[in-house]
């Protein structure tokens, strides 16, 4: 009998509840942000909620209480403590969204750029250190992409050759002479390869 009852409370269930089962929880650090705020903005709008994210169901016309709350607790289940503790008394899915927001989008602003600036910083004078250093730069790399900060490959290149030894910028400059002479593309990653 315990199980059937189970069973029936998963059918009554809101589907929007559901649907964020499988979303990750939102870091702490806001490192996951622009990938959260992404999935949830879909899954609000999948299932027709879009407009509580920006309004309370008071402001929206046939805006109902019920699919307010429910998708205020969706995403709360998706908060750890500290993030969740911070807006507890947020009683509308707007407030709760918009202060997130506004605190995740300048602190993403402000990381954003400190890794700019650590990407193209970053040097190494020792041939016997590149392959840290690529590692280094690669993981700077994804951890950008992670933040929605676009970095094109042909930039991303540039780096790395400006920042490996000089030892070995000659040769790097080689491998872009030579794919260029038969119409392919190097990419960050066959330099990389190529380089270690």
């Amino acid at each position: 009998p315990g199980g059937q009852q189970e069973e029936d409370s998963d059918d009554d269930m809101p589907q929007i509840s559901k649907a964020f089962a499988p979303l990750p929880e939102l870091n702490a650090n806001g490192s996951n942000w622009a990938d959260w705020k992404s999935r949830v903005k879909r899954v609000a709008d999948y299932w027709d909620y879009q407009a509580y994210l920006d309004n309370s169901y008071k402001d929206i016309q046939g805006g109902e209480k019920t699919k307010d709350l429910d998708l205020l607790n969706r995403i709360i289940t998706k908060l750890p403590a500290t993030i969740y503790r911070r807006y507890q008394s947020a009683d509308t899915t707007s407030k709760l969204w918009k202060g997130l927001i506004n605190d995740y989008e300048t602190a993403n602003a402000q990381v954003k750029g400190q890794l700019k600036r650590k990407l193209n910083s970053l040097m190494c004078n020792s041939v016997h250190k590149v392959d840290s250093h690529l590692d280094n730069l690669i993981a700077i790399r994804d951890e950008m992409a992670a933040r929605n900060i676009t970095i094109t490959d042909e930039d991303f290149k540039e780096t790395i050759i400006a920042s490996i030894p000089l030892q070995l910028q000659p040769y790097a400059n080689s491998l872009i002479n030579t794919y260029s002479k038969i119409s392919e593309t190097l990419t960050s990653e066959t330099l990389i390869n190529d380089i270690r």
